[in-house]
């Protein structure tokens, strides 16, 4: 019996070390676009579907119809709370997103992005530059369905782990002479009526003890480093998907550099607001921005004045399976206060992730009209999204 309660001691503890130690890794879908490429108008996609990206996230984008030059835009993401926190995110934190949440949301999803163009050709610059930042005020919760089938899996690793461990116990020679010596040790005990000898004995049964301990440990590190792959296994394909409503707050400038100046282009500011659940994201999109020193007739004559638009649009975004999703999106733009005539864009995006950090886009679209040129402009672009950092993993504890 003391030997039995010795054993389920030591499982306790090292149950708590394991689900401390083997925490899961978050794998974060890349993005194929930022607020910076967003106000340089070269996004594949102008509203934004929830998530996070990796610490540092690039992406090449190809922003021909043929698909057949050098690819010309550029953009790269840093998320600062994934850079410079070397430690575990907690579960609690990580898990619930909404509004008593808040100050986790944004610290965890805040992104800031700089991006490169050359694909705008243009008399009066050589480059557009674009800076941008967002973050999620609300995130929603992580799907109850999915957290209990991640912590049964791990609940049920544990309790094989336990059951081969006391029964490797039961059949280990060494551990059964170790055993064999404290119950010879513990029945002198029970016999011995001098005080110093009792205490000697007391003390040899315990350093017995502890090489039992030891042993035990020995056959529990054996077995779980033996039975972990299958487990890694299992949980891999387990997604902490997030369920519920949610907010993006992004904005940004957008500077275009000459060879001797540079200006500001455009600023702007919007929110994303929508639903999402396991497969399919709703999104919808506010967004007022200026576009700077813009080239109008005005009675007969050209000029130029800054111009501030207001964007409503509508995405649906689903994923067909683990690598594979697809959007839509629908945008209707008014330049208030102008005789400037209202236009829209509608594109396509289906994206591949090929591995966890390198995710393939291509979108086919129609842009907004320009402002002299009432014909619409049909787009195809190709993108490659490179995410880089370390793994990030929650902290089980507690739990």
């Amino acid at each position: 019996m003391r030997r039995l309660l010795v054993i389920k001691f030591i499982l306790l503890l090292n149950c708590q070390a394991f689900c401390q130690q083997e925490d899961l890794e978050l794998d974060f879908p890349e993005m194929p676009t930022s607020p910076a490429f967003i106000l340089m108008g070269v996004s594949p996609t102008d509203i934004e579907s929830p998530g996070s990206a990796s610490d540092l996230t690039t992406a090449i984008q190809n922003a021909t119809g043929n698909l057949t030059s050098i690819p010309d835009n550029f953009f790269l993401t840093v998320n600062p709370f994934w850079v410079f926190n070397t430690k575990h995110v907690s579960y609690s934190k990580y898990s619930a997103g909404g509004m008593d949440r808040i100050r986790d949301n944004i610290l965890q999803s805040l992104q800031i992005s700089v991006g490169v163009s050359d694909s705008l050709p243009s008399d009066n610059f050589d480059q557009r530059i674009g800076i941008g930042m967002k973050f999620s005020l609300i995130r929603g919760n992580i799907d109850s369905d999915i957290e209990d089938n991640y912590f049964k899996k791990l609940a049920n690793y544990n309790t094989e782990v336990n059951r081969l461990v006391t029964e490797a116990s039961n059949n280990d020679l060494k551990s059964l002479e170790i055993q064999s010596k404290m119950d010879a040790v513990a029945e002198q005990i029970s016999i011995e009526t001098d005080s110093q000898k009792r205490t000697d004995l007391e003390n040899e049964w315990e350093t017995l003890n502890q090489k039992l301990n030891s042993r035990s440990l020995e056959l529990f590190d054996l077995i779980k480093s033996q039975h972990l792959k299958d487990l890694r296994k299992s949980l891999k394909d387990i997604e902490l998907n997030r369920i519920g409503f949610y907010s993006e707050i992004a904005g940004g400038l957008t500077y275009d550099r000459m060879e001797n100046d540079t200006k500001i282009y455009s600023s702007g500011v919007w929110a994303n607001i929508g639903y999402q659940s396991n497969k399919t994201n709703f999104i919808g999109l506010i967004r007022f921005m200026t576009v700077y020193d813009q080239p109008i007739m005005n009675e007969m004559a050209l000029d130029t004045m800054n111009l501030t638009s207001i964007d409503f649009g509508l995405k649906l975004d689903y994923q067909v399976e683990k690598k594979v999703s697809a959007s839509g999106e629908f945008i209707y733009r008014a330049i208030p206060n102008t005789e400037i005539k209202s236009t829209y864009r509608l594109a396509f995006n289906l994206s591949y992730n090929i591995t966890p950090d390198v995710g393939l886009n291509f979108t086919y679209g129609k842009g907004f009209e320009a402002i002299l040129n009432e014909e619409s402009d049909f787009f195809t672009l190709m993108s490659l999204a490179f995410g880089i950092g370390k793994k990030r993993k929650l902290d089980l504890t507690g739990l």
